[in-house]
């Protein structure tokens, strides 16, 4: 999964967001502040086929999403 995304916090904030599939707790990405420039940033999920829920859990950041994208592999 490629993310693009920004937050308005200043450089030195740490910022972590959790991705959880199907409502299990899969892995956790953490920027730091862009202060309100855009970055990318990746992860990997493994899933089974078919159908799937992908949920993102912020804990009060100021980050703000403006692409996910997901690839398939196989």
């Amino acid at each position: 999964m490629d993310f693009t995304l920004s937050s308005d916090a200043q450089s030195l904030a740490q910022l972590p967001f959790s991705l959880h599939l199907n409502n299990q707790y899969k892995t956790t990405i953490t920027i730091h502040g862009t202060e309100g420039n855009k970055i990318h940033a990746r992860a990997s999920l493994l899933a089974d086929p078919g159908k799937q829920v992908l949920s993102i859990k912020f804990n009060k950041s100021s980050i703000h999403i403006y692409e996910i994208k997901m690839m398939r592999h196989g």
